[in-house]
């Protein structure tokens, strides 16, 4: 009896072996699987459309300068000038490092970025502004504060990381910017604000309510988030221009900027205003409503990046500002839409079949189709064009 048990015990060790072996054979063979094809699909080798099938997709709209998958990524590092980034494959894998600078024939050429203002440098981990001309500072932030950027006549200031506020409070529990002149006094009203999206000529920001730069240590009181905010555009002198503060059942809430186009919205509809205009005090500034398609616009070289969701469920349009390329997040939300360009009376210039698309410099603009990205010239009713 014993013998038999034993028996039946050696056959089902054996079985066991057996099918352990087949699935580690199996998970084997499909990991080996999946990490060719994520290879091919990173090359640029699995998938990648024709230059036929892509100029279908532009509809007849522009023209292929980099076809899909020829570099890994690449980026509009200066359209006037036509100077692009890119990263090549290696060994069937994306490049890493830094961005080879080439022309429209792939060419490598020299380039050095174009500074806004070249008559400061940031020093110090942009804590400290330099003199072009001297060589000497002229500026230093207090500890924990950093220097964000610049718009217009204006240094904002991140002040976060203030250590003044972190000894007395013992943590940093809020977020602001603030802004100074060009002679380093605080400008704007000591205007204390959250967030801030720069675009073009204006700023959208969303300032503190009942905060300024002499209270800004009331904060800390507060979850400033959850706080009284309102948002607003100003333009590079500083000029208020547009105030939301509260909701409108027609046009909702401020979605975004880009350009010179504000860009509002109550989750089934939109709505475009032009700023330009309205700091003129045109009455006709609304550029359109009601589109239900467009999430980001940028009139600024005629042509616009233009999607739709993809789903019913994504028809709202609060991930306006998850397409800043200065998300490290923006493609997959991108993907989340079927992305194309329009021109400045909102007809199309390309198909909306695009998984992605940024913002066009100059006519030049890169777009996603199947993981792989390309650059492209649109053709499209620019302000060049006409003022030709």
């Amino acid at each position: 009896m014993k013998t038999k048990e034993r028996g039946s015990l050696n056959i089902l060790k054996s079985r066991f072996v057996v099918i352990t072996l087949a699935a580690v054979l199996c998970l084997t063979v499909i990991i080996g699987v999946s990490v060719k094809i994520m290879q091919m699909i990173s090359s640029g080798t699995w998938q990648n459309p024709s230059d036929e099938k892509a100029q279908e997709l532009l509809a007849g709209g522009g023209e292929i300068v980099f076809s899909f998958g020829k570099y890994s990524d690449i980026v509009v590092l200066d359209g006037e000038r036509g100077v692009f980034g890119v990263k090549e494959f290696s060994d069937g894998q994306a490049g890493d490092g830094e961005y080879k600078p080439v022309d429209v024939e792939g060419n490598p050429v020299e380039y050095d970025k174009k500074q806004e203002d070249d008559r400061y440098q940031l020093a110090d981990s942009n804590t400290t502004v330099i003199d072009t001309a001297t060589g000497e500072e002229i500026f230093h932030t207090v500890p924990g504060e950093y220097i964000s950027g610049r718009f217009g006549k204006f240094w904002i200031i991140d002040g976060t990381g203030s250590e003044e506020f972190e000894d007395v409070h013992g943590s940093i529990i809020a977020s602001y910017f603030y802004a100074l002149d060009d002679k380093f006094n605080v400008a704007l009203d000591g205007m204390i604000f959250s967030d801030f999206t720069e675009s073009s000529d204006y700023m959208l920001i969303q300032r503190e309510k009942g905060v300024d730069y002499d209270t800004r240590e009331d904060l800390y009181g507060r979850s400033f988030l959850g706080g009284s905010t309102e948002k607003l555009v100003i333009n590079t002198e500083g000029r208020e221009i547009y105030c939301d503060d509260d909701y409108d059942d027609e046009d909702g809430y401020i979605r975004g900027i880009a350009g010179n186009v504000l860009i509002k919205g109550n989750g089934e509809t939109l709505t475009y205003i032009d700023m330009d205009k309205m700091a003129a005090g045109d009455d006709e500034s609304v550029i359109r409503r009601g589109e239900k398609i467009m999430c980001r616009m940028d009139f600024e070289d005629g042509s616009a990046a233009a999607c739709l969701p993809r789903y019913d469920k994504e028809r709202d349009v609060r991930l306006l500002n998850d397409f800043n390329p200065k998300n490290a997040d923006v493609e997959r939300q991108m993907a989340k839409y079927k992305w194309g360009f329009v021109d400045e009376n909102f007809e199309p210039l390309t198909s909306m079949d695009f998984d992605g698309a940024y913002a066009s410099e100059n006519g030049y603009a890169v777009v996603i189709y199947d993981g792989s990205k390309a650059l492209i010239q649109l053709k499209g009713v620019g302000k060049d064009e006409q003022a030709g």
